[in-house]
């Protein structure tokens, strides 16, 4: 146990969510959204975690696209070789 006072403004940690997939990101937004409707999220925080969540799904998708493009471009030129 550590000897510093917990004070009251001290908030405990939070577990970090793993963000890596569009399904992952999906469940985030919908975590989001019934936390809103709950009650359980302020609006003003629900809205800015769903904006970064859909900015996060854009990166996601575009990077998941950019890795199939990648592979197509060098599956196509060992064909045009052989």
């Amino acid at each position: 146990m550590s000897d510093a006072p917990e004070t009251p403004s001290e908030k405990p940690r939070r577990r970090r969510r793993r963000l890596e997939t569009l399904a992952d990101v999906r469940r985030c937004l919908a975590r989001a959204c019934r936390g809103i409707e709950a009650g359980t999220i302020e609006p003003k925080q629900g809205n800015a975690l769903i904006y970064g969540y859909a900015t996060l799904a854009k990166l996601i998708a575009g990077s998941e696209f950019e890795a199939r493009l990648k592979l197509l471009e060098e599956r196509a030129t060992r064909e045009a070789v052989q």
